[in-house]
């Protein structure tokens, strides 16, 4: 995109990193260099998942996994990560969740 830019304009407004922010969320699970990369790509846009129900789920030992791939950041963004991100990708009412989930968000940490 910088590269030719000005030869071959693209009809866009914004870089296509902001176009990545706004729109592009991923979602990882049992994987311990997701949370090691936060710290080069940002923790907005990152989703957490056991992949429940499927055979290689991390459940039931997803709090094992979860603080092997996350114990080492701030709660804050552990919270992010684990229901956060969610919450605001789907416009849930944080607040409203079941009490189980901040729950095992608080227990990540």
């Amino acid at each position: 995109y910088r590269r030719f830019r000005e030869a071959k304009p693209l009809p866009m407004s914004k870089d296509p990193s902001a176009y990545m922010r706004e729109q592009v969320f991923s979602c990882f699970f049992n994987d311990a260099v997701a949370g090691h990369n936060l710290a080069w790509w940002g923790a907005d846009n990152l989703l957490w998942s056991n992949d429940y129900p499927h055979w290689n789920s991390t459940w039931p030992n997803s709090l094992k996994g979860i603080r092997r791939d996350l114990g080492h950041l701030p709660p804050e963004t552990q919270a992010k990560v684990l229901a956060g991100n969610a919450c605001r990708l789907y416009g849930l009412d944080r607040a409203a969740l079941p009490a189980g989930v901040a729950a095992a968000a608080q227990a990540a940490a």
